[in-house]
Parts: structure tokens; sequence; C-alpha cells
């Protein structure tokens, strides 16, 4: 029975010491590779690669937690521009470099988290109707409601904030985080969810339409209906519009004769006047030639002043006539009373 005994002991500690001796394999493994994942994050942070380089340091941190990966990751995310992540890593480092007794890293997590302090976004809700169960979440991430009392801080950048309660549509609003700011988000009152609708009410057949008359058929040009049968409309017809162009010229020919008319009869009794004085007739003898030669343009111009009156009166009573003569215009004019009033149309015909 004692060697039994002993023979279990022995095989539990054999046991034993090889689960043991495989956990620390595979915690050395870990933390080799850890190690490998930390000076690739460090070589690509001096290449200024801070976007591939804060993966590796999250990884690395994960397999083997540390405070001095978790100051570089801070000082990662922090070069990445995500102030809120960065400030958080940097708390969680101070307290560890507390209490493991690391005054150097304590120092270096303590100055950057205040240097950082004063640059972070802050977010703060305001709601417009307050709810018992409100839910919010920011960027898919849950938030207390203590984000409408005290501000929250973020990254800087575009988010989403959704707002949700029981029995209420949820809204999602977006804004945009900057730096060093406080983001004031106002939250409309939440809409009650729509309940099922109502039957719709049959909708009333509709009554038969009364019958329409037959409409007659329209009555040809010039013809107005009266009754049953058309009737001719009533013409009067006046001058067309070339008339009145033609007629208008013949006038102003008219006028332009009437007054070289009277030039050419001033001119003639110029001429007669000066013939007189130059000369004497009956003994054939001029003694003032220069009086003659006016006398005798005189005599000249109101020859030409006497053809053109001569012709603008004939071109004139010509085109006077012509216009007279020419085919006038008819205007049909039909007066057809309606419900209200009455309507009034024309019609012309050349």
């Amino acid at each position: 029975m004692a060697s039994w005994i002993a023979s279990r002991r022995s095989c539990a500690a054999l046991l034993s010491a090889t689960l043991l001796t495989d956990i620390s394999a595979a915690g050395e493994a870990e933390r080799r590779q850890a190690q490998s994942l930390f000076d690739q994050a460090r070589r690509l942070i001096e290449a200024g690669d801070a976007t591939k380089a804060c993966p590796l340091f999250a990884e690395s941190q994960r397999l083997d937690p540390g405070g001095g990966t978790l100051l570089n990751l801070a000082a990662c995310h922090e070069k990445e521009g995500r102030l809120a992540t960065a400030y958080a890593e940097y708390q969680e480092a101070l307290s560890i470099a507390l209490r493991d007794g690391r005054r150097d890293r304590e120092s270096v997590a303590r100055d950057r988290a205040a240097a950082l302090e004063a640059r972070l976004p802050k977010l703060r809700v305001q709601l417009e109707t307050a709810h018992s169960e409100i839910i919010f979440e920011l960027d898919g991430a849950a938030l207390t409601s203590m984000v409408q009392q005290a501000a929250t801080a973020l990254d800087p950048g575009t988010h989403e904030l959704r707002v949700s309660a029981p029995g209420y549509r949820p809204r999602v609003l977006s804004f945009e985080a900057s730096e060093g700011k406080l983001s004031v988000v106002r939250v409309p009152a939440l809409e009650p969810e729509a309940s099922e609708a109502p039957a719709a009410a049959p909708e009333p057949e509709p009554s038969p339409a009364a019958p329409q008359p037959a409409s007659a058929d329209p009555c040809a040009p010039g013809t107005r209906r009266e009754g049953t049968g058309c009737v001719p409309v009533p013409s009067t017809r006046r001058l067309s519009t070339a008339s009145y162009v033609v007629g208008a010229s013949g006038l102003v020919l008219l006028g332009a004769s009437a007054i070289t008319g009277a030039l050419a009869l001033g001119a003639n009794s110029d001429a007669q006047d000066g013939a007189k004085a130059a000369c004497v007739p009956s003994r054939n003898f001029c003694p003032d030639p220069e009086l003659a030669r006016r006398s005798q343009d005189d005599a000249e111009r109101a020859r030409t002043f006497a053809w053109i009156s001569t012709g603008a009166l004939v071109l004139g009573a010509a085109a006077v006539t012509t216009a007279w003569f020419l085919p006038r215009d008819e205007i049909a004019a039909d007066v057809a009373i309606v419900p209200g009033g009455f309507t009034l149309s024309a019609q012309r015909r050349f």
C-alpha cells in the first residue's frame, strides 16, 4: 500500500514539473516575440512611421505587459494624434511606475500626461428631454450617463454619437472634435417608436358621373354658333397697313410739293425784280452786270423748284390714290355670352 501511494505521488510530481516546464516555455516564447515586436516598433518610430509602429507596441504590450512598453505605446499614440488614448496610457503607466518604484518612468509619465491635459478635446452631451434609461454610445463604445455632467476626453477628429432609450427611436449625430476644444452636442427629444398604423378605411365607391352633353361640331372661320346652326359673323373693312404706309408717303410728297412750289414762286419774284433793276428793257442795256447775273441765277433756281414741286405733286397724288384703292383688311368680331360675363373674339382676313 505504501509503495502504491509513493508511486502516485511521484507521478503527480512528474506531471506538475512537465506542466510548469511547458508553461515556462510558452511564456518565454511570448516574451521573445514581444521583444521582437518592441524592437521593430522602435525602428519604425525612429523612421517617423508612427502609424505602423503603434499596432506593434500594442501587441508587444498584450504579450508581455510592462510599464516601459506602455510608455512607448502612449508616446506613439501621441505622435499619431490620438491624444485621449495617449493620456489614458500615460496615466496607467504612472500607476505601474508608482507600484514598481520606478521614479524615472513615474516622472516621464506624469510630465507627458500633464502636457497633454490642456490639449485634450472633450465632449459634453445636452438632452432636450431627460429619459430614465438613456444609453450613450460613442463610435460604438458605451459611455456612462455622466457625459451629461462631466466633460469626457476623446481623440481629435470626426465622431458619431448614438443616443437611444427603450421605446424610442435612436438618434445618431456626427460632430467634429478639435484639439483643446469642448464639443457640446445638443440632442433633440427622442421620438417614440411608431405604433402599428390603423387599418385604412375602405374608400367610398365613386358615384356615377352625370352624362355630359355631346359637344357640337365647331363652326367654320367667319361664322358663329347660334342655337343649333352657324351664322356669319358681322365684319368690318378698314384700310390695310400697306394703305397707311403708301398714303403717308403720298402726303409727305404733297407737302414737299407745296414747299418747293412756294420756293419757286419766291425765286421767280426775286429774278423779275433783279432783272428790272439791272437792265433797261427799252434800250436793251444792263448797267449792273452783277445784279443781272444774280437775277439769272434766281430764275434758274425758280425753274428747278418748279420742276421738283411738279414732280412731288404728281407722285404724291398717285400715292394717295393708290393707298385708297389697295385691298383692305376685313375684321370679323364675335361676342359670346358665358356664365359670369362675356368673351370677345376677333378674326382678321386679308
